[in-house]
């Protein structure tokens, strides 16, 4: 009479039973060995599983500690310069080429890690005798009196300040404006009264 040996779960760490004639015989999963799959296989002594990692031996498989800058399950990826150090800032994009860095900087900005704010104000971009301020995002144009827009590029014209008053009338000229005062009413902007 043969009895089936694979009833009593001979096999340990999930190897699967065939019953054979006078006995049975265990297949083990990936990582252990033996009659009965009882044997833990150091993974590590077998091949280099890691690339430049450590192979560390665990139950029925193996783990692998990166050096630094390199990841992967295996060790497999080297973490480029740019993530490891993100060198280029104020937006700055890193590329890299040929093992080295290049850093490609957001306008307003220059420099190997584009930290050097690059100053608009040297181009004197305000016109009409506009004052520039530098800012670390830009810049801005403090405009003389009779002229606006980013630039200072538009002549304001002296009328739009409605500067005549008690009813003047406002007249462009060309070094400014003139008010034509209501009867009553004198000085440069209709400002007294006639006595």
């Amino acid at each position: 009479l043969d009895v089936n040996e694979c009833l009593s779960n001979p096999c340990k760490n999930g190897g699967s039973c065939t019953d054979i004639k006078g006995g049975y015989l265990c297949t083990c999963f990936t990582g252990y060995k033996g009659a009965d799959c009882e044997i833990d296989v150091n993974e590590c002594l077998v091949q280099d599983w890691c690339n430049n990692g450590t192979c560390e031996n665990s139950d029925g498989g193996f783990t692998c500690k990166c050096p630094q800058g390199i990841k992967g399950d295996r060790c497999q990826y080297k973490i480029g310069f740019c993530v490891r150090e993100q060198p280029c800032q104020n937006g700055g994009t890193c590329k890299e080429s040929a093992g080295k860095y290049y850093c490609l900087c957001k306008e307003g900005f220059k420099g190997i890690n584009c930290t050097e704010d690059i100053d608009p104000c040297i181009t004197m971009p305000c016109r009409n005798g506009g004052t520039c301020r530098n800012f670390l995002s830009g810049y801005n144009c403090t405009c003389p009196i009779g002229f606006t827009g980013k630039l200072c590029q538009n002549v304001m014209a002296p009328c739009s300040s409605t500067p005549c008053r008690n009813g003047g009338t406002c007249n462009d000229i060309v070094d400014g404006y003139k008010c034509t005062c209501p009867e009553g009413k004198t000085g440069r902007n209709c400002e007294f009264g006639k006595h």
